[in-house]
Order: structure tokens, then C-alpha cells, then sequence
């Protein structure tokens, strides 16, 4: 087949252009991962670090929120992977 050509049925022009998009759609996954982990430890990180700060006991709430964004961050990790799988 040359190149100028069209191809001959539908399923050939689906799975080029499925194979051309894969680098983008990887590409856009990982960043998705990337924000949403940040995301989750920032809030998760300030929140416990202002509500320590208001009540006066430093380290405990700020550690309690953190283990709060780390399981936050992997629930959003997951349900991000399955919407790509």
C-alpha cells in the first residue's frame, strides 16, 4: 500500500491512529498521577500543619493528615489508572 493511498478498511485507520496517540495518552497519565499525589500531600500537609498551629500540639495532627493525604493520594491514583485500563 503507498502512502497516499487510503487504507482499504476502517480497523488499519483505528489502530494507526490508536498507536500514534499512545505516547500522548502515557504522557498525560503520568502527569495526572503526578498533580494528584502533590495535590493530595499540599492540602493534606497545610491542614494539619493550621490546625496544630490553632491548638497548639505540633506534631500530631500534622502527621495524622499526612497518612490521611498519602491514602488519599493512592485512592486517586487507583481510580485514575482504572478509568485509562
Amino acid at each position: 500500500m503507498q502512502e497516499n493511498e487510503a487504507p482499504e478498511n476502517e480497523e488499519e485507520s483505528k489502530e494507526t491512529k490508536k498507536k500514534s496517540k499512545m505516547p500522548l495518552n502515557s504522557f498525560a497519565l503520568v502527569t495526572q498521577i503526578a498533580i494528584n499525589i502533590i495535590a493530595n500531600l499540599a492540602v493534606a500537609f497545610l491542614l494539619g500543619y493550621f490546625i496544630d498551629n490553632f491548638l497548639g500540639t505540633m506534631p500530631i495532627f500534622l502527621l495524622i493528615f499526612i497518612f490521611l493525604g498519602i491514602g488519599s493520594a493512592m485512592m486517586s491514583i487507583y481510580h485514575t489508572v482504572n478509568k485509562y485500563f
